[in-house]
């Protein structure tokens, strides 16, 4: 008999095996390399799923910039982009079961209790044989234990409330408001513009959903309001009364507008019962969109301005700021890509485009050109000046700064640069995207035989360090730029670069470790010349990084 384990790790047993068994084991485990399960997946299925699931949300996000009528629809249509990435994953771990179910042709198939729930559904939807093991849908107990999350975060707020003074009265009305959720580029995007505010006697409100972001803020001499202080003891109780009609408006709602997208039953359900939307989350999300109703209804700020409205923080400002009446700005869309990967709706009344090449990009992709304005990249205008009065020299050193995406991606990438560090005997440094553990590249590295470091942050430092800097579909290439470094686009899958380095110049673009190699050694010698390519992809990508985006977003704000 065939039996196929699907585990977790090495360490764990295949339990109840009979005699004459011959068992194959995939581990999903990110740290192991043997028997992984990237080995029956390669990384044009992981870009081609994310590009379906990009085509499948999109449809079904038509209706998503029409106002809405009831936090309820809201809050149905907001829950789609958090699914992103969990439909993203469920789509190409189905087309790693079905690889390795037609591989090894098994009679029958174990699931690690490990390892998530959606593994049993899959595997019972494609595979008629035997399943044992995993975890199974109790969607009424699921159910139950969101209701109690949502009467305890009702409780502690309310309790929090007795303790708490409330901000609520320090809100500015008819002024510009702010919001700021934690993450070094929304930070960035959003600080350039509120200190033109702050310097100038400007009236303003800054509202945090992030403790980490207040922090960050306090330093640079912010009143920052977070938010859970907004929160009225009748929004907690709305909030309350009103999560169950939501909650069972919701699954049908989904089930309904995914099955016009054209997204699978399977994945759906799948969907519905994952961890990441529990009632919990959900009861969260209508509390945050039910605060903003209430401020922008009392307080009629002139314009919310948000730094990203593909985060459901900011996305959610915009939606209920449209119900309210009150004009929306965005300062950036999420991914900073052109390309098909990285669309996402926008759903502020203005988007600022940093040039005329994400411009075209949008209206090209169904925007409507008069919500689409260039005005450059108050962030970028910002790391320019720091650039300019800071130069540091480049040492003996590489800089491998990875994207977000797949390990299966970035693992292939590590081996190469790992070879292209041994031949060229510099050091290496990694700077891993945020989303992925440090000990990660450190497990990978280690006993590999090169010097190198792995960051904890402090990207600018090291880039400025650096000789080169090697990338893979990563936004970390612009500010080599901007600092005047040599850029490989490191690309073994051939898949088409989310911002355009290559086709402007300004960076050099290898599929495989020889060619990076050459590529690396030619930039080293002297041979390969990217400033002109450098000039050219800030002229019109970056509107020149004249320093002048901040105005203009003011003069546009000023003027709604």
């Amino acid at each position: 008999m065939r039996l196929l384990a699907l585990l977790y790790n090495n360490k764990e047993k295949v339990e109840k095996v009979g005699q004459n068994t011959e068992i194959t084991r995939v581990y999903f485990d990110t740290l192991e390399e043997k028997h992984s399960y990237r080995d029956y997946i390669g990384i044009e299925d992981i870009y081609e799923s994310h590009i379906q699931t990009n085509k499948l949300l999109k449809k079904a996000l038509t209706n998503n910039k029409k106002p809405f009528n009831r936090v309820s629809d809201a809050i149905c249509s907001l829950v789609y982009i958090e699914l992103f990435f969990n439909l993203w994953r469920s789509m190409y771990i189905s087309k790693i079961i079905s690889n390795i179910i037609e591989k090894y042709k098994p009679d029958r198939i174990y699931i690690s209790e490990k390892l998530p729930v959606y593994f049993h559904h899959i595997i019972t939807n494609r595979f008629k044989g035997r399943v044992d093991g995993g975890r199974r849908y109790r969607p009424m107990r699921w159910f139950v234990y969101g209701c109690l999350s949502a009467l305890y975060i009702s409780i502690k707020l309310l309790l929090g409330k007795m303790t708490r003074f409330t901000s609520r009265r320090g809100i500015v009305s008819r002024a510009p408001l702010f919001i700021v959720q934690f993450g070094r580029t929304d930070i960035d995007a959003l600080l350039p513009v509120m200190r033109y505010f702050r310097d100038i006697g400007y009236d303003y409100n800054v509202i945090s959903t992030s403790e980490k972001a207040i922090e960050r803020l306090d330093e640079e001499g912010f009143r920052t309001l977070y938010k859970d202080f907004l929160h009225s003891s009748y929004d907690i109780l709305f909030t309350l009364l009103t999560y169950i009609s939501v909650w069972f408006r919701f699954i049908p709602y989904i089930r309904k507008n995914f099955k016009r997208a054209g997204i699978e039953h399977t994945l759906t359900k799948y969907l519905i019962y994952n961890k990441s939307i529990k009632p919990g989350s959900i009861f969260q999300l209508i509390l945050t969109l039910k605060t903003y109703e209430r401020i922008f209804r009392r307080n009629k700020p002139s314009v919310v301005v948000v730094a990203d409205d593909l985060h459901s923080n900011g996305r959610s400002a915009c939606i209920i700021a449209r119900r309210c009446g009150v004009p929306s700005f965005c300062l950036q869309n999420g991914p900073i890509s052109v390309d098909d990967f990285g669309f996402r709706p926008i759903f502020a009344d203005r988007f600022i485009a940093w040039g005329e090449e994400t411009r075209r990009w949008l209206i090209s992709h169904g925007e409507d050109e008069s919500r689409v304005i260039v005005c450059g990249s108050p962030r970028y205008d910002a790391l320019k000046q720091i650039i300019d009065s800071s130069q540091e020299g480049g040492e003996k050193c590489i800089l491998y700064a990875n994207s977000m995406f797949e390990d299966r991606e970035v693992s292939e990438r590590l081996e190469g640069i790992i070879q292209l560090s041994k031949r060229i005997k510099h050091r290496l440094i990694i700077a891993p995207h945020p989303s992925m553990p440090p000990e990660y590249f450190i497990h990978k590295v280690m006993n590999k035989g090169v010097e190198y470091q792995v960051l904890k942050g402090g990207l600018m430092n090291a880039i400025r360090k650096a000789v080169v800097v090697i990338i893979g579909n990563s936004g970390a290439g612009i500010e080599a730029i901007i600092s005047g470094k040599d850029l490989i686009v490191y690309n073994p899958g051939r898949i088409d670069s989310f911002i355009p380095y290559s086709r402007y110049g300004a960076a050099v673009e290898v599929y495989d470790t020889t060619d990076l190699v050459k590529a690396t050694e030619e930039i080293l010698n002297g041979n390969i010349k990217l400033e002109e390519g450098r000039a050219r992809f800030i002229d019109d990508y970056l509107m020149g990084l004249e320093g002048r985006s901040v105005e203009r977003i003011v003069r546009i704000i000023e003027g709604i």
